[in-house]
C-alpha cells in the first residue's frame, strides 16, 4: 500500500480498540469504565463496534460478560448481523479469544480508552472538514463558512488606531545586525538564513536564539539537524566560552566547571525551549500551543529536515515555505528557517545570493527577510577563529544589500560582533 493510500484511511488505533474489548472481557470494573466513557461510534472497525455493542448489552442486562464463554454464547443471537459483517460464528468467537490474549493488562484500560477516543475525535474533525469542502463545491455558504468581515474603507483605515500602532521589533542581541534590520526582527514574519554546509548556519541560529532569549523573549528551537541534546551542549559551550568537545565526557578543570555552572544557571532562567519535532503538523501544533504562552521566535534547523508529503523536493520546499509564512502571520510568531543554497551558488565568488536558494523560488518570495552566509574565513594567527560575513539580500521592512561581519569562535560554537582587535590590530 502506498503512503498516499495509507493517508486516506481515517485515523484509528486497531490495537487500542482490541485492548479495550479485551479489558471488558477480563475485568468487570474496567468494563464499567469503558461502557461509561465510550460509545459504539468511537470504534472505527465495524466488527469492533459490533462486539462492543454485544458486550455493552450484556452489561446493561446485568449479565456477566467476563471471560469468553458467555460472550460466545451471546454471539449466537446475532446470526443476521454476523452475516452482514461477512463474519462466521467461528471467526467471531476466535476474535473474542484474541481480544483477551492480546490485552497485556486490564489495568491499562484508561490508556486504551484515551487512544480510542483521540482517534475518534480526529475522525469527527475530518468528517466536518469534508462536509465543509462539499458545501463549498456545492455553493452552499453558511455564515460560518463565508467571511463576514467587510473590508475597511480608506477613511476608516485613516481614522483607525490600528494604522498608527507602533510595532515593537525583537532584537537579535547583536546591535549592528539589529541596526541593519531597522531595529530587529518583525513579529509575525518569516526570515531565511541560508548558507553552505559547514558555513556556521547552526552556530548562527543557536547564538541568535540564545541572545534573543537572554532579552526575555520566548524562543523555540527545532533542532532537526542535530539531536536536541547536542544543540543544548552547544548552547552551554557558547554561553560558558568552553570548547564543545569537552562536553562529550563533561570533564573540565575547576575553572571550566565553575564557568559551566554559571552558564547553565543563566540558561535555566531563559524562556527557551528546544525539541526535535520534524513533522509539519507537529510544528503547527507546537507554535499554536506556545504562542499564547509568550513564544516570540521559532528557529528551525533546518528546512530540508521537515517531514511533509510531497512529490519532489521542489514541491516540498514550496509547501514548507508557504506553510511557515502562513503560520507566522496567523500566530504572530517570528519564524526563522535555516536552509542551504544550491552548490553552484556556494562555489561562486562573493558567495551565494538568495536566488541560489535550493529547490524553490517560493522561499525568497514568502520570506520578509533573507540573510545569506557569504563566507567563513579563518583569522590568520588566531586558531579556531574565523570571520563570518553575512549579507542581507532581502528586507521588506528596511534597507537590504548590507553586509555584516561576525567573529566565530569555532571550538565554542560562539559568535560575537566582529572586532579588529581580535586579529591583533585596530
Amino acid at each position: 500500500m502506498s503512503d498516499r493510500t495509507a493517508e486516506q484511511i481515517p485515523p484509528h488505533d486497531k490495537d487500542a480498540e482490541i485492548c479495550v474489548l479485551g479489558s471488558c472481557l477480563i475485568e468487570s470494573q474496567t468494563a464499567k469504565i469503558a461502557f461509561e466513557d465510550l460509545v459504539e461510534s468511537d470504534f472505527y472497525l465495524p466488527r469492533h463496534q459490533f462486539v462492543f455493542r454485544v458486550l455493552r448489552g450484556m452489561y446493561t442486562r446485568d449479565v456477566n460478560c467476563i471471560g469468553d464463554t458467555l460472550a460466545r454464547s451471546e454471539l449466537k443471537k446475532f446470526t443476521d448481523e454476523l452475516a452482514r459483517l461477512n463474519w462466521s460464528y467461528k471467526e467471531a468467537t476466535d476474535f473474542i479469544g484474541k481480544c483477551i490474549m492480546d490485552t497485556p493488562t486490564a489495568a491499562s484500560v484508561d490508556s486504551f480508552i484515551r487512544n480510542v477516543k483521540l482517534e475518534s475525535a480526529k475522525r469527527k474533525k475530518l468528517d466536518e472538514a469534508h462536509r465543509t469542502i462539499a458545501d463549498i463545491h456545492a455553493g452552499r455558504f453558511s455564515d460560518e463558512i463565508a467571511d463576514k468581515k467587510t473590508p475597511l474603507t480608506m477613511a476608516e483605515w485613516i481614522d483607525s488606531d490600528e494604522l498608527y500602532e507602533q510595532v515593537e521589533r525583537i532584537p537579535t542581541g547583536y546591535p549592528t545586525l539589529d541596526q541593519a534590520l531597522n531595529g530587529g526582527l518583525m513579529p509575525g514574519s518569516l526570515y531565511i538564513i541560508a548558507g553552505p554546509p559547514g558555513g556556521c548556519k547552526t552556530t548562527f541560529g543557536l547564538n541568535v536564539a540564545r541572545t534573543i532569549a537572554a532579552h526575555s523573549h520566548g524562543v523555540l528551537v527545532l533542532s532537526l539537524e542535530d539531536p536536541a541534546r547536542d544543540a543544548i551542549k552547544k548552547l552551554i559551550a557558547s554561553e560558558s566560552h568552553i570548547p564543545c568537545k569537552l562536553f562529550e565526557k563533561w570533564e573540565f578543570t575547576p575553572e571550566q566547571r565553575q564557568a559551566v555552572g554559571e552558564a547553565t544557571a543563566r540558561l535555566k532562567l531563559f524562556p527557551f525551549r528546544i525539541t526535535d519535532t520534524t513533522t509539519l503538523q507537529g510544528i503547527h501544533a507546537l507554535v499554536r500551543t506556545l504562542a499564547p504562552q509568550g513564544l516570540k521566535v521559532v528557529i528551525i534547523d533546518q528546512m530540508s529536515k521537515i517531514r511533509v508529503e510531497a512529490r519532489d523536493q521542489f514541491e516540498k520546499a514550496a509547501l514548507v515555505s508557504r506553510e511557515m509564512q502562513s503560520l507566522s502571520r496567523e500566530s504572530g510568531v517570528t519564524i526563522i528557517l535555516l536552509c542551504q543554497p544550491n552548490r553552484t551558488g556556494c562555489q561562486r565568488d562573493g558567495g551565494p545570493t538568495m536566488h541560489d536558494l535550493r529547490d524553490s523560488g517560493n522561499i525568497e518570495q514568502d520570506a520578509r527577510g533573507v540573510l545569506m552566509l557569504k563566507s567563513l574565513v579563518p583569522i590568520e594567527g588566531c586558531p579556531g577563529r574565523a570571520i563570518l560575513t553575512i549579507g542581507i539580500d532581502k528586507h521588506t521592512f528596511g534597507p537590504f544589500g548590507i553586509t555584516e561581519r561576525f567573529t566565530v569562535f569555532l571550538p565554542e560554537c560562539r559568535m560575537e560582533i566582529y572586532s579588529p582587535e581580535i586579529e591583533g590590530h585596530e
